[in-house]
């Protein structure tokens, strides 16, 4: 599910300074009761088509550290900065697009194989990751310290598809608390399907 992404390291604590972010005031981005964040970074273009259009770094950027990182990605798209409080996890999800992770900050926080029941640790290691989001997974924050990752999603190849049929899908339900239920069924059943076929269909054309 992960991978190292090359053998190349980053000096993290001058990633951090090139993103211009403040690591000790992190507590203030955990708005969310859920005990975790995403905050978008201006460091990129931002294009209407999010899955497919790539991103082109700010100029401000191309000459850093940061910059480095990133001339590294194949198909670099939307990048976010991911916050998760201490003992706090996401739900169990898979996603459309794979991801890089670069860790800024934590320790005793993991990435969640759940497919495989396996653990896979994310520290400030200066290392990039390649995450394949099509086994569900979580994470989770076993420190009394956030975690907080560089997250950057891998844009999504065009396919042209052959007598396309449109479909319509509804799951009615009574979680009017969180209303998540529709959205854990949703990666749970077609999800990873779609995560799969999209890159099986660009594969064999």
């Amino acid at each position: 599910m992960i991978t190292q992404y090359s053998v190349q390291s980053f000096d993290t604590a001058q990633i951090i300074e090139d993103l211009q972010l403040d690591i000790a005031t992190a507590h203030q981005w955990l708005t969310s009761p859920r005990g975790f964040n995403t905050i978008r970074c201006s460091i990129h273009s931002h294009e209407q088509d999010f899955f497919y259009a790539h991103r082109t770094l700010n100029c401000s950027l191309q000459n850093t550290e940061f910059g480095r990182l990133w001339n590294t990605l194949d198909r670099p798209g939307e990048a976010q900065i991911q916050i998760i409080d201490s003992t706090r996890c996401y739900r169990s999800h898979c996603d459309i697009d794979n991801r890089w992770h670069f860790t800024l900050a934590g320790d005793e926080a993991f990435l969640v194989d759940i497919e495989n029941q396996h653990l896979w640790p994310t520290r400030v290691d200066g290392r990039l990751y390649y995450l394949n989001t099509t086994s569900h997974h979580s994470a989770v924050n076993f420190s009394i310290n956030p975690r907080i990752q560089l997250v950057i999603r891998q844009c999504l190849r065009k396919n042209e598809l052959r007598d396309p049929v449109s479909v319509w899908l509804h799951h009615p339900s009574k979680d009017t608390a969180h209303k998540n239920a529709s959205r854990y069924l949703w990666d749970k059943l077609v999800q990873s399907w779609l995560n799969i076929h999209i890159k099986m269909i660009r594969a064999l054309s």
